[in-house]
C-alpha cells in the first residue's frame, strides 16, 4: 500500500507542469485524484497519465472564474 492508499486528492491547475507530475505522483503513492484546470482538455491528459500510472480513479473538470469576482480575463 502506498502512503497515500485510501485518500482523495483534488488537484486544482492539474493541467499541465507541477501539477500535473504532483497528481501522477500522488496517484502512484495511493491517492485518488480529481484534476481541475482552465484547460479541459489539459486537465482529461493529466487524467490519462494518472491512468496510465496506475491511478485508481481520476477525474476531470474545467474550471471557470466569474467575471465579476475581480478577476479580469486573460
Amino acid at each position: 500500500m502506498g502512503l497515500l492508499a485510501g485518500k482523495s486528492v483534488a488537484m486544482t491547475g492539474g493541467g499541465g507542469g507541477l501539477g500535473r507530475c504532483y497528481g501522477v505522483a500522488m496517484a502512484r503513492a495511493g491517492a485518488s485524484v480529481a484534476v481541475a484546470d482552465i484547460d479541459l482538455e489539459a486537465a482529461k491528459a493529466t487524467v490519462r497519465a494518472i491512468e496510465a500510472a496506475g491511478g485508481r480513479l481520476a477525474s476531470s473538470a474545467e474550471v471557470r472564474a466569474a467575471l465579476g469576482s475581480g478577476m479580469k480575463p486573460a
